[in-house]
């Protein structure tokens, strides 16, 4: 699964995540999503945001454009995305990260959102 760079670093040398852009933009240089399905995000430009969803572990980026195709329902190409699950062994006092990969939902009203 190819996901979109990370840009930015910090002066320090240390990575900083700032933005990453929505795979439904017309400026999105990967090939997740087909040319002529992705749109003109005029509002943002087609930069994400980070969205901190109960900290640190739920971190991951949300497109709040307008336009883009995902939130009005328009989209016809999903993507597969990470689903992380946690279980830990109590005997032994470990953590299990199971990570699966799921299409995205296509339905109108949502922002896309990815870790």
């Amino acid at each position: 699964m190819t996901k979109a760079p990370y840009v930015k670093k910090h002066p320090t040398g240390t990575v900083r995540y700032k933005w990453r852009i929505c795979p439904y933009a017309d400026c999105d240089l990967s090939d997740r999503i087909p040319i002529n399905e992705r749109t003109s995000h005029t509002v943002t430009s087609g930069y994400m945001t980070l969205d901190l969803r109960g900290g640190h572990d739920g971190a991951g980026w949300r497109c709040d454009d307008p336009n883009c195709p995902y939130f009005l329902g328009n989209a016809v190409t999903p993507i597969a995305i990470a689903v992380r699950e946690v279980s830990i062994d109590y005997t032994t006092g470990e953590y299990t990260i199971t990570t699966t990969y799921k299409d995205t939902l296509l339905c109108s009203g949502i922002k896309f959102w990815e870790k």
